[in-house]
């Protein structure tokens, strides 16, 4: 529900924050989650998440809306997937990616990430080998086609990658991404650059990353390698970061369950410089 309104887990509000009545959601996707959307540049809008059905027809957790919130008949996933997708990202192409915790889509072996064509097809050019080991939980397209991709796994197509990794627009491993050991601990749960190309990571890790102490928060140069000027003290203690976003002087939003960070009592919001100062 909405404002006393009957919906199915889907909104779209007028700038006044009051419902769009011709964005018609009432029953959408009445028997899960939804955990991403993400608008096309034709209008249309890709949901995902747990639920299995959008206006009582079938669609396994991925869903293509039109902007009157009716479902697009011509999205063509089959069977979709019987596990969460919980990142989507768009590329300028159309051509759709995905990642969460399933194993498969359409009957076809996919492990945690997988790149569909704009109606909705299995994009074969993409190859993601054995996939991941492991949940993906944060999923960034960066502006060169890049995909930065974090979560709880500790391995892709069979080689290690702790927490973090950079994949070629094919779906091959970036080399050029140095994250030599990752992340020894916890999960990464967002990713987020700014205008430079560096990269936040934020999630539940509180260990090291590639031999070097971090917590729950940390700041890489593009290429990978740990950015040793940025300095957040004790950081967020006790919590995870779940929501990142930053400011175009630098400054840098992070949000969660913490309720302290570096030492000082916050409603679990933080704004803080880049150079991690608070």
């Amino acid at each position: 529900g909405f404002n006393g309104e009957s919906i199915g887990r889907l909104i779209r509000l007028n700038n006044d924050g009051s419902p769009d009545i011709d964005f018609n959601t009432t029953t959408a996707a009445g028997n899960g989650i939804i955990y991403q959307i993400a608008q096309q540049t034709d209008g249309k809008i890709i949901i995902a998440g747990s639920f299995t059905t959008y206006n009582g027809t079938t669609v396994n957790r991925i869903a293509r809306i039109l902007s009157n919130g009716s479902l697009d008949s011509s999205f063509s996933t089959g069977s979709g997937t019987s596990a969460n997708i919980t990142n989507i990202e768009i590329q300028p192409d159309g051509k759709i990616i995905l990642a969460g915790n399933f194993i498969a889509f359409n009957g076809v072996s996919a492990n945690r990430i997988i790149r569909l064509n704009p109606d909705g097809t299995s994009d074969t050019s993409f190859n993601s080998g054995s996939g991941f080991n492991d949940d993906c939980a944060a999923l960034i397209l960066q502006d060169d086609g890049k995909i930065l991709v974090g979560g709880k796994f500790t391995q892709y197509d069979g080689f290690n990658a702790n927490r973090i990794i950079r994949l070629n627009t094919d779906g091959s491993i970036d080399s050029g991404f140095l994250s030599g050991s990752g992340l020894s601990n916890g999960m990464v749960y967002t990713i987020k650059t700014d205008i430079s190309g560096n990269i936040m990571l934020g999630g539940s890790f509180s260990d090291l990353y590639n031999g070097t102490e971090v917590n729950k928060l940390t700041l890489l140069n593009p290429n990978g390698t740990l950015k040793l000027d940025f300095d957040i003290g004790s950081g967020p203690a006790s919590a995870s970061v779940l929501a990142l976003s930053n400011d175009s002087d630098g400054s840098w939003y992070i949000g969660g369950s913490f309720s302290v960070y570096d030492s000082k009592n916050q409603g679990r919001l933080a704004k803080i410089d880049s150079e991690g100062l608070h």
